[in-house]
């Protein structure tokens, strides 16, 4: 059974064949079988307009119209229909994984042509350990976590185990990657929560460090944790491409133009990140599963797992991107990186003001107005060194 589910910000996120129990899906979730392509436009439409009145749609650039909602499930099923690549698998092995770094004379783990899909496992960021921390028995960890873990000794350069890289035949530097997120799955049904002493947006207010280990039912689409249920929404913290030839590495913890830790939680499965391309290939790195969490990421981390994603990876020509740059289904997100959160902010407007410029060809003090009256900055995170912000605007304002 395949299961869709509709996140805050309205993307249709896709959850690979997951065992679903009857009754225990919400209003953010449809069950999509193998019924006609017209039923499922009409089912994917009703649950858009379902999400529309739940009261955990928070953001008022969240909520579709009906004839957007019917726009955004056509978009899916010719899209579905359309594909014409190949698809290829990337599972989690040692050889397939490095631990906390990109760099670009990394050999490839995997070589495919613009427009193909691939089949990407990951593993949780800090290792089977952190499972075992936070009481995990050894019986419930995937046997491809423990060999992977067992085989790579040396884990001191960042606290992600990255599957990649991803050479893709035909990017240069000077183009963009796009990679659009198709599917998304869990390798676990449990994920951990961490406070750790000195970090965190509250470093000096948490002496001990705490780990929480929180699990859901298979197929569930919320977890249970202090008295509440929140609505899952996985995505994967850390995608990346290679720094320029010649750079030095790159820690996984703090992002960059390169993407890696962007920690940006509307990246879910219906998104579609760009990367700025900076070594023929690409050379993309994806990494940090997380089950969910809220902007600001406050405590450091979100709820850590393991993660299966399914990407269809293209290459936008003579992009000449300066950040990563992100759509939805419903909306465009631009992001701004710098350890001043005010810079960050700043970054990320500028974005959207050239992005408006270049797509929508206004002027830019039109453009600079329109970020005023509807885009709306977030902050993405505070806790990664290099902070983030992100700015999002609806397409539905657009005509």
């Amino acid at each position: 059974m395949r299961l869709v589910t509709f996140s805050a910000f309205g993307q249709m996120q896709l959850h690979g064949d997951l065992p679903v129990e009857g009754g225990q899906y919400n209003s953010h979730v449809v069950a999509l079988d193998s019924c006609e392509p017209m039923k499922q436009i009409l089912i994917v439409v009703a649950a858009l307009l379902t999400a529309q009145n739940n009261s955990n749609v928070a953001r008022t650039d969240a909520v579709p119209s009906s004839r957007q909602a019917e726009r955004v499930a056509r978009s899916f099923q010719v899209r579905e229909t359309a594909f014409q690549g190949r698809v290829h698998d990337l599972p989690l092995t040692p050889s397939h994984v490095h631990w906390g770094y990109f760099d670009a004379r990394l050999p490839p783990a995997l070589r495919i042509a613009a427009g193909d899909r691939v089949r990407v496992e990951t593993m949780i960021a800090r290792g089977v350990q952190r499972l075992k921390d936070a009481g995990v028995k050894d019986d419930e960890i995937p046997a491809s976590l423990k060999a992977v873990e067992a085989a790579i000794t040396d884990k001191t350069a960042g606290p992600h185990p990255l599957t990649g890289p991803i050479f893709v035949e035909g990017a240069e530097p000077g183009d963009a990657l796009e990679v659009e997120i198709i599917a998304i799955a869990f390798l676990h049904p449990f994920g951990v929560e961490a406070i750790n002493p000195g970090g965190g947006a509250l470093p000096d207010d948490f002496t001990a460090p705490a780990l929480r280990l929180i699990r859901w039912p298979p197929g569930a689409a919320q977890l249970q944790f202090a008295g509440a249920s929140i609505s899952m929404a996985p995505f994967f913290g850390t995608i990346g491409v290679a720094p320029p030839a010649g750079a030095a590495r790159i820690g996984s913890r703090e992002p960059g133009k390169h993407g890696g830790n962007l920690d940006n939680k509307d990246l879910v499965a219906g998104s579609t990140l760009l990367l700025p391309v900076n070594v023929p290939g690409a050379l993309l790195s994806i990494g940090d599963g997380h089950a969910v969490q809220a902007d600001g990421e406050v405590t450091g981390t979100a709820v850590e797992t393991s993660l299966r994603g399914t990407f269809e990876i293209r290459v936008r020509k003579r992009a000449q991107l300066k950040w990563p740059r992100a759509e939805t289904r419903l909306g465009y997100i631009t992001m701004g990186l710098d350890p001043d959160l005010d810079k960050a902010a700043e970054i990320a407007t500028r974005e959207m003001v050239e992005f408006l410029v270049a797509e929508k060809k206004l002027s830019r003090e039109d453009a600079y107005v329109l970020c005023s009256i509807a885009g709306n900055l977030h902050v993405t995170q505070v806790v990664d060194g290099t902070k983030g912000v992100h700015m999002t605007i609806a397409k539905s304002i657009f005509r």
